[in-house]
């Protein structure tokens, strides 16, 4: 170690950090360059070799060159995957029955009906009542783990799907939209 002193050790790991910067900074660029829907297929192409034949250029003048819209791109991926992954879980968790309006209404009709009695009416109208609100975007299922084993796995499954598909695809969704961005899901 003598022989490589220590501002040598640091310029060394700078300019390893920098070559990672770099090759993450090429690859962003061709990944917007495929998403750009604006260019044609031989626009892509030339700026494909250009990035990668002259690299330092190419880079550089691809982000001279459409450095504004890339944002503009990287955004409206990501609230078009934000909005595939609202509408899976609003299919998915379904919207029937899991809101206080809905089973106030569906008590109201079994008492009319007769099918419940005035104090069954009134309890579950109470339980009903006093339920947090941030309960209603929760979806209602009955069973758990050892009472109904088919729907405990297909819920794991739809889970371990879905948090896949956010590590792959959407692990960038946050990052890039606006602060006032409503992230909650509407039924």
């Amino acid at each position: 170690m003598s022989n490589y002193p220590l501002l040598d050790l640091f310029l060394s790991i700078v300019y390893f950090f920098l070559w990672v910067l770099w090759i993450m900074l090429l690859f962003w660029i061709i990944t917007d360059i495929f998403r750009s829907r604006d260019l044609s297929g031989w626009a892509k192409a030339g700026w494909t070799l250009g990035v990668i034949l002259v690299p330092l250029f190419g880079v550089l003048v691809y982000l001279i060159v459409r450095g504004d819209s890339m944002h503009e791109r990287q955004v409206r991926e990501a609230r078009a995957q934000d909005d595939a992954f609202r509408a899976y879980v609003r299919d998915t968790a379904g919207t029937s029955g899991n809101n206080r309006a809905d089973e106030l209404s569906t008590l109201t009709s079994l008492h009319d009906r007769g099918v419940l009695s005035d104090e069954e009416f009134q309890r579950a109208k109470s339980s009903v009542l006093t339920r947090s609100p941030a309960a209603d975007d929760v979806p209602q299922q009955t069973g758990s783990r050892g009472t109904n084993p088919a729907l405990y796995a297909s819920g794991v499954r739809r889970l371990l799907s879905s948090w896949i598909q956010w590590r792959m695809f959407g692990y960038s969704c946050a990052a890039v939209l606006p602060r006032d961005h409503d992230l909650s899901v509407t039924h």
